[in-house]
């Protein structure tokens, strides 16, 4: 008996080492599949990356043309403003055709940034123009109305939505509003001293 259980002890000793090398054979067989799809997923990567590479140079080049065009047109016209005589004011009128519209657009975009043309009117009329004008030019006032190419222009810059007309209307008193409030501060600091 003791013989029949050291030969089923024998047995069964054998059976799990080729069982443990079946499995260790398994898993170096799947170690070497992993490794192959390993090294054609880093090609794949490999190529793609070449392929990204290539379309972004093209595409930083033709961004770097566009943004040298669109800063000619913008600097031609950026000095422009603020506009602080009727003769500028007139000057722009006259400027602005169907070819250059839409880098005028851009600039004053640019110039009027994030504050919106309410808080931003004074980057595009100088504060001491705004005085003499108003909207439709009544009260002795200058019209701004009367310059429609420049109104149309700044109309689509400012794109705010809504009643444009209005928001005209109240960027200039606002702006005169706080023209007269610096001119009376100044005037009690004078008085002070």
């Amino acid at each position: 008996m003791y013989k029949k259980q050291k030969l089923s002890t024998q047995n069964l000793t054998m059976d799990i080492c080729n069982e443990i090398r079946e499995v260790k054979t398994l898993i170096l067989q799947q170690q070497r599949d992993d490794t192959e799809r390993f090294r054609k997923l880093v090609d794949i990567i490999e190529l793609q990356n070449k392929v990204i590479s290539g379309i972004l140079g093209e595409q930083t080049a033709h961004i770097k043309s566009l943004v040298t065009k669109s800063n000619a047109a913008v600097s031609k016209f950026f000095q422009k403003f603020p506009i602080t005589s009727d003769e500028g004011l007139k000057e722009m009128e006259n400027a602005i055709n169907e070819e250059n519209e839409d880098e005028l657009i851009a600039v004053i975009k640019h110039v009027l940034g994030s504050k919106g043309l309410i808080k931003g009117i004074t980057s595009i009329i100088s504060q001491k123009l705004l005085i003499e004008y108003n909207y439709f030019g009544i009260h002795n006032k200058k019209s701004l109305r009367d310059y429609k190419k420049f109104m149309g222009v700044l109309r689509c810059a400012a794109n705010e939505g809504g009643d444009f007309e209005r928001t005209i209307r109240k960027a200039i008193k606002n702006a005169k509003n706080r023209h007269f409030k610096d001119a009376s501060v100044l005037k009690q600091k004078q008085k002070t001293t």
